[in-house]
């Protein structure tokens, strides 16, 4: 058996705990994958790290081996403990990640990392994408939901949240990961993505992306008709597409009139 799921089971019975679906746990027991994930990261510049969602702190612990400034943030009380245990010393924020104030994190030097909960990704992302650039972050989500993420003129998937990532900076490497790598197995097949944030972007933007893909399959001057914007001459070819047909560079020129 893999020495990550022996282990995980181990440090599971010795608390008398399984993984919580209410938290979305599913460990991360492949140590191929997770020395992959690790080399798709770049530390350059780097000096703080926020670790969101360590469970039994398999990343964890290579994260500590780069003595750079680490800090986690574990919801579950139960994983605190066996983390508090296992590595003496960490800095340790229980709670809510949605709750954090991450005013405290000089966002220029630290890096945002975490398996997150696939029920709450969106709303961990939304919080990622406030943050001023230059800023970095890398995350694991459902592989559904990260091909959405990547913005790609023609995609049928493309969306708002995409649209704006792509606007602020872009994805520099991942790495496919597959139900049998966690314990338990997910239904679904994972992504860990690797996210470099460089221009500045005014967060209201990201209000009207949300209007401008509202009915992914409606035309953009439909979707735009209740802003009651008189379009130049000049954007009749853009107003005639779909969202998700649109260029990053042609959305940004939309922007400038929503």
């Amino acid at each position: 058996m893999n020495d990550l799921v022996t282990l995980t089971n181990k440090l599971l019975e010795e608390n008398g705990l399984s993984a919580k679906k209410s938290f979305g746990q599913n460990f991360l027991t492949n140590s191929q994958i997770l020395d992959k994930i690790f080399e798709s990261i770049d530390f350059e510049n780097i000096t703080n790290i926020v670790e969101i969602g360590p469970g039994l702190g398999f990343l964890t612990e290579r994260l500590i081996a780069l003595e750079k400034k680490l800090t986690v943030i574990e919801a579950d009380r139960d994983m605190v403990n066996i983390l508090k245990n296992r590595f003496i010393g960490l800095d340790i924020i229980e709670g809510d990640c949605r709750k954090v104030d991450y005013n405290q994190f000089d966002k220029k030097t630290t890096l945002f990392i975490g398996n997150l909960p696939y029920n709450i990704t969106k709303d961990i992302l939304e919080i990622f994408i406030n943050f001023p650039s230059p800023t970095q972050f890398s995350f694991m989500v459902q592989k559904e939901v990260g091909d959405k993420l990547k913005y790609k003129e023609g995609n049928k998937t493309n969306c708002a949240l995409g649209a704006f990532m792509a606007l602020k900076g872009a994805f520099y490497s991942e790495v496919n990961v597959s139900r049998s790598s966690f314990t338990p197995a997910p239904k679904v097949e994972s992504i860990f993505l690797n996210y470099k944030a460089i221009n500045s972007v005014d967060i209201q933007n990201y209000k009207k992306l949300k209007q401008l893909f509202i009915h992914p399959n409606k035309t953009v001057q439909n979707n735009l008709k209740p802003l009651n914007i008189n379009f130049p001459e000049d954007y009749k070819n853009l107003l005639s597409l779909r969202p998700h047909q649109l260029k990053i560079n042609d959305i940004d020129k939309l922007l400038t009139l929503i």
